[in-house]
C-alpha cells in the first residue's frame, strides 16, 4: 500500500455536522488528508461510543468539482482500516479519481443488517440494525464534508461486506449507482432482490472458495438474471476467498466508470 506517493498536503474541510439521534453528538471540524489514507472516528449517539472509519481522497480532488465515492465494507473479523488498504484498492481509486470511505459497521462482526436487525456477533441485541446505520452515518459524513457526486455513489464489500453490499443495495436502491460484492456471503434478506433490479452489479467469486462456496453466488446471479438485471459475473477458476479480493479492482473501477444513476425525469 506504500507504493504510491503520499503528499503531505492537508485538506482542511470545516463542516457543521447535523447533530441527530444517529450521528455525532456535536459539531466538529473534519480534517482529511489528500493522497493519504486517514483513519478517523465519529461519535455514534445511539451506540454511545466512537466508531472508526477510514478515508482516502485522491490527489485530483477539487472541492469545487463533484467527485465519485466508493463506500467499502470489510469482511467478518476485519476492520474499516484494513479493507481500504487492500492491495490495489487505493492505487485504482487514485487512477480513476474516486474518494473511498470504509465503514466499520459498528464492530468487526455486525453484518451490516444483512442478517436482520438482530443479526451479528459480540454486540447489542440490535447489532444488525446499528451496523447498517453506521454505514449510512459514514455516507452522510462524506456527503456533508466533501463535494460528492450524488449520481456516482458506489458500494463495494468483501465476504461479510459482500452480504452487506447486496443487502444495502436492496434496502436503499436509490442511494447507489452500482454495486461490487466480492466473494460475498448471501444476505438473509434475498426476498427483496427485485428492489435492486435497476442497480448495475459486478460480482466476483472463486471456484476454490472454502469459506463461502461459489454455488450460492451462482444461484444469486441466476436470480439477478431472471430479473433482467445489468450484472457482470466474474468467476475465477481456482480462486480462493482472500487473494481474489485484491485482483479485480481494475474491472471494478471500469464498471463504476461506466455506470451512474440515471437522471429522474
Amino acid at each position: 500500500m506504500n507504493r504510491f506517493i503520499s503528499f503531505s498536503v492537508v485538506l482542511f474541510i470545516g463542516a457543521l455536522l447535523c447533530a441527530d439521534s444517529h450521528g455525532q453528538e456535536e459539531s466538529e471540524k473534519i480534517e482529511f488528508r489528500v493522497g493519504k489514507i486517514t483513519d478517523k472516528q465519529y461519535y455514534f449517539e445511539d451506540a454511545k461510543q466512537k466508531i472508526p472509519y477510514s478515508v482516502y481522497i485522491p490527489k485530483s480532488y477539487n472541492p469545487k468539482k463533484k467527485t465519485p465515492l466508493v463506500v467499502a465494507l470489510h469482511g467478518w473479523g476485519s476492520h474499516a482500516s484494513q479493507i481500504i488498504r487492500y492491495q490495489n484498492f487505493v492505487p485504482h481509486a487514485e487512477k480513476h479519481g474516486y474518494i473511498i470511505f470504509s465503514a466499520q459497521g459498528l464492530n468487526r462482526t455486525g453484518w451490516y443488517g444483512s442478517r436482520g436487525p438482530g443479526g451479528g456477533f459480540f454486540g447489542p441485541r440490535n447489532l444488525g440494525k446499528m451496523s447498517e446505520q453506521d454505514v449510512l452515518n459514514v455516507l452522510k459524513i462524506a456527503e456533508d464534508n466533501l463535494n460528492i457526486d450524488p449520481d456516482r455513489i458506489y458500494l463495494l464489500g468483501h465476504s461479510m461486506g459482500g452480504a452487506g453490499t447486496l443487502h444495502l443495495g436492496m434496502k436503499y436502491p436509490d442511494k447507489w449507482a452500482a454495486l461490487a460484492p466480492i466473494a460475498p456471503a448471501i444476505p438473509y434478506t434475498g426476498w427483496m432482490i427485485e428492489r435492486m433490479k435497476d442497480i448495475p452489479t459486478i460480482i466476483i467469486h472463486g471456484t476454490n472458495d472454502t469459506v463461502l462456496p461459489v454455488q450460492a453466488t451462482r444461484d444469486w446471479v441466476d436470480k439477478m438474471k431472471s430479473y433482467k438485471m445489468d450484472v457482470k459475473y466474474i468467476e475465477e477458476e481456482g480462486g480462493d476467498h482472500v487473494a481474489i479480493a485484491f485482483k479485480y479492482f481494475d474491472q471494478i473501477f471500469k464498471w463504476f466508470d461506466e455506470h451512474k444513476k440515471p437522471r429522474k425525469k
